[in-house]
Formats: structure tokens, C-alpha cells, sequence
């Protein structure tokens, strides 16, 4: 079935009106301007949910991937360089880019650390609960042979739930700093868990 060439251009010609849009938008962001944020959110926000969900598979951790990429619209807006790829582009790229982070970091903590307070009901066996306590020291005694930074970071993200971009603006550290030291950690903590060379507290 052949493709109608009005169709085609109509898209493009639409396409082409959406960036040149965006573009604009992305401008007066960066000069502080609210009601371009806002109107930037509202256009792009459920392409932006949309790739998050598809790679994070959790609707709660696409809302903070959401949230970690608009905030840094926010900031780096004025860093945008249209010669350098679409406006959509740019921020589906550092969706994806905090989407990957994100899913990577949960899958270690998912896997192997259930709190005592999540059991249910029916798991409430004595037997049940110090498995749980067990795997808990576990995890921090893995914690405790970290380096202070790495520590620190890890829990600002996953105990209290900070996004990199939030992190970053907390402490002040780097963006890829605070990236480096929480992928190096998680790997080390998933190693220490794995053949059990978690110290005992």
C-alpha cells in the first residue's frame, strides 16, 4: 500500500512546526521563564513517560525519571544547541540516558533487599523474619565496607529516594561524579552479597 505524499509532507511540515516550536521554548527556558517551562512540560511530557515506562517497566520510576529530566531542562536549558540534534532528541536522549540508570540501580536493590517492614501477613513466621533480618545486616554491614562517598550517595538515592539531578544539587557534586561513585558502589555492594564477603556487624 503506497504511502500518500500529502500525508507525508503534511507530517513533516507539523514535525518541522513542533521543533521550531520547542526550540523557542527551550530559548525562554533559559532565561528563567516559567510559562515556557510549563508549556515545554505539558508538550513533551508523555513522550518523555512514555520511553521512561518502556525501559524502567515501573510506572513509580518513570514519574522520578520524569521528574530528574525536566529538572534538568530546567537548568541546562541554556546549553541546548539546535544545530546539534532536534529539541525532542535531546530530551528523549537524557531520558533514556536517566531511565537506564535508574532501572540498573533499582534491579540490584529489588533483587536482594526486602525490609523486614514489607513482609506480609502470611510471611510473618519467626523462621521468615530472620532470613529477612539477616539479608537487612547484609546489606549494611556490605554498606559499611564502601567508601564514605560512596555510602553517602547510595543512600541519598535509594533510602531517601533522591534522583541523580537532586543529589547533584544537594551535595554539589558532579552529575557524572555522583553517577560514577553510585554504579561503582552498587557493583561492589552486588560483589560483597553475591560470595558473602559481607563482613558480620
Amino acid at each position: 500500500m503506497s504511502t500518500n505524499p500529502l500525508h507525508s509532507l503534511d507530517a513533516r511540515v507539523t514535525a518541522q512546526r513542533a521543533d521550531e516550536n520547542h526550540a523557542l521554548l527551550i530559548d525562554r527556558i533559559a532565561r528563567r521563564d516559567e510559562d515556557a517551562f510549563n508549556a515545554f512540560y505539558e508538550a513533551t511530557m508523555p513522550r518523555v513517560y512514555g520511553l521512561a515506562l518502556a525501559i524502567t517497566k515501573s510506572p513509580d520510576m518513570a514519574e522520578d525519571v520524569v521528574i530528574d529530566v525536566f529538572l534538568q531542562v530546567w537548568r541546562n536549558a541554556a546549553k541546548y544547541d539546535g544545530k546539534r540534534g532536534r529539541p525532542l532528541t535531546w530530551l528523549l536522549i537524557m531520558c533514556r540516558s536517566r531511565a537506564i540508570d535508574a532501572a540498573a540501580g533499582s534491579k540490584f536493590l529489588l533483587a536482594e533487599w526486602e525490609p523486614l517492614s514489607a513482609c506480609t501477613a502470611v510471611e510473618e513466621q519467626p523462621e521468615h523474619q530472620l532470613a529477612v533480618l539477616q539479608r537487612e545486616r547484609a546489606v549494611a554491614s556490605a554498606l559499611n565496607q564502601l567508601s564514605a562517598i560512596q555510602r553517602r550517595l547510595i543512600g541519598l538515592a535509594f533510602f531517601r529516594g533522591l534522583s541523580h539531578g537532586e543529589i547533584n544539587a544537594a551535595t554539589d557534586i558532579p552529575l557524572g561524579t555522583v553517577k560514577t561513585h553510585i554504579r561503582k558502589g552498587l557493583k561492589t555492594l552486588a560483589g560483597l552479597l553475591a560470595d558473602g564477603r559481607a563482613r558480620k556487624l
